[in-house]
């Protein structure tokens, strides 16, 4: 017995000793005050522009040193996230100068909450990257209200026979689908979970869950590997096909639509709990993995690249994967695999710190990511949702490992 005893401590010690091994070893600290060292750049150059309106950062192209900004617009998806990584820079420092700012640029997006009718599915992604960090923080009740109206506009692209939200009316038309979503309208449903929790309602909650539900059962191939859009036939509520406009082909699969699987899922199982929403984001999880690049873990712009086409890497896919993944680690209960996801995010992470900072290149915090490849635009430039999902991913690290 005796012997037996000493050769499964041997066993467990063996076994302890690989897996701490396996471990990636990546503190954020450095990373995180470089991040707010870049914020501080955009912000001390962008206020110099401002005059009797705000502008919003958006892009750097490539080769070029600053920020091209557009004012606050239905059509700017992107415009929560400035005022959304002010907000979480102050929650980090506490630095009263920075919150001012976060106030300025949160304020100034208002417009967009009671925007009728909507103008895509974006407006859950600007109302909540712009809005929820100024609510947790002030609980002001006007953000409460701004966010709650935000709300009740984007459940208007709801459409009762297919359980889906329709991502983009003009789109749809372009295409000639009748209803069609796209992957990221997952995340964008983090706003109506937060609606159903201050005073929305059931509703929202139920919607959510509904789109997440179809989402998780047509986005996925047989290898885990997520299609851009899901088309359905309004008629009968039936789903027609997958297909893909920012991928190689009609049935590429863009990096990013994989990460905001991964992400827009995890935040799904957060708010429910509903094993099936577990299911789709570590599935999304397991496809991406299973597809990035042997000589870092940024994954180029389409995860089905012919070899001839490798050419540009994508690391906004890689940011929103990194959070998404430290996100999945913190709620997995199977231990192997929330340390799997969690050394997956570092290795992300370690990669974009080594590799694909801006620094002194331009203002950005990351660079070397990719828009709209097909379209030709944004290509290998830096664009300010990549360095809000880098920085969001490195304070979420630093929260955990806390």
């Amino acid at each position: 017995m005796k012997t037996f005893y000493r050769i499964l401590l041997s066993v467990i010690f063996i076994w302890i000793a690989s897996s701490c091994t396996n471990t990636v070893s990546y503190n954020p600290i450095n990373d995180i005050g470089y991040c707010k060292a870049q914020i501080d750049k955009t912000l001390k150059e962008i206020d110099m522009r401002q005059e009797e309106y705000f502008e919003f950062p958006h892009v750097i192209p490539q080769g070029y040193q600053s920020w091209r900004c557009h004012r606050v617009t239905n059509e700017m998806w992107t415009a929560g996230y400035w005022p959304g990584m002010l907000w979480l820079y102050y929650k980090e420092s506490g630095i009263d100068s920075i919150r001012q700012a976060a106030t300025r640029y949160t304020d100034a997006m208002a417009q967009l909450a009671a925007s009728r009718p909507p103008y895509d599915h974006n407006i859950g992604l600007q109302m909540h990257t712009g809005f929820i960090h100024a609510y947790d923080i002030t609980r002001s009740e006007n953000y409460k209200k701004i966010m709650l109206d935000g709300a009740e506009t984007m459940a208007m692209l709801y459409n009762e026979t297919t359980h889906c939200f329709m991502s983009s009316p003009n789109e749809s038309k372009l295409y000639g689908w009748p209803l069609s979503t796209t992957i990221g309208n997952v995340a964008s449903l983090e706003l109506l979970f937060w609606a159903a929790k201050n005073g929305g309602g059931q509703h929202y909650y139920d919607i959510a869950v509904a789109h997440a539900q179809q989402s998780a059962k047509n986005h996925f191939y047989d290898d885990n590997t997520v299609s851009q859009i899901a088309v359905y036939d309004t008629l009968a509520g039936n789903f027609i096909e997958r297909s893909s406009i920012k991928g190689y082909t009609q049935q590429g699969i863009w990096a990013r639509g994989q990460a905001w699987a991964i992400y827009g899922f995890a935040m799904c199982y957060r708010e429910t709990g509903m094993p099936e929403f577990h299911d789709a984001t570590a599935r999304a999880a397991d496809g991406l993995l299973k597809n990035l690049p042997k000589e870092d873990h940024i994954p180029y712009w389409d995860l089905k690249l012919p070899d001839a086409m490798k050419l540009q890497k994508d690391a906004s896919a890689a940011a929103i994967a990194a959070s998404g993944l430290i996100e999945l680690s913190s709620l997995e209960k199977d231990e192997q695999k929330s340390l799997t996801y969690l050394n997956a995010a570092k290795h992300i992470l370690k990669d974009l710190s080594e590799r694909y900072q801006s620094h002194e290149t331009n203002n950005a915090i990351l660079m070397h990511c990719t828009g709209n490849w097909p379209l030709g635009f944004e290509i290998d430039s830096s664009l300010i949702f990549a360095d809000y999902y880098y920085f969001e991913a490195l304070l979420r690290l630093k929260e955990l490992q806390e």
